[in-house]
């Protein structure tokens, strides 16, 4: 635990925000076939930085994700994913 004042209650109120617009994470599904694209992308889906996972499971912010071979998952913002379709 960090000895910070109010830090404790900081990040339970970090943990329970859901974001204003668009995907939640709760519009996703573990095994999900996904695209990752980051900000700096602007959209662009063949930017080299995009990355393909599937999701793993989900929280109430985010969106766990297990890109290329990993073996672990990583936290996601589901505002940057775009589902993909199977014969992606």
């Amino acid at each position: 635990m960090n000895n910070l004042p109010g830090y404790e209650r900081a990040q339970r109120e970090w943990e329970d925000h859901e974001p204003e617009q668009g995907q939640r994470a709760g519009d996703f599904t573990a095994g999900e076939r996904v695209l990752y694209v980051p900000n700096h992308a602007h959209g662009d889906r063949n930017h080299p930085d995009c990355e393909r996972g599937v999701v793993t499971s989900t929280n109430r912010v985010n969106v766990f994700v297990r890109y290329g071979n990993g073996i672990h998952s990583q936290a996601t913002s589901p505002e940057d994913l775009v589902r993909l379709g199977s014969s992606a």
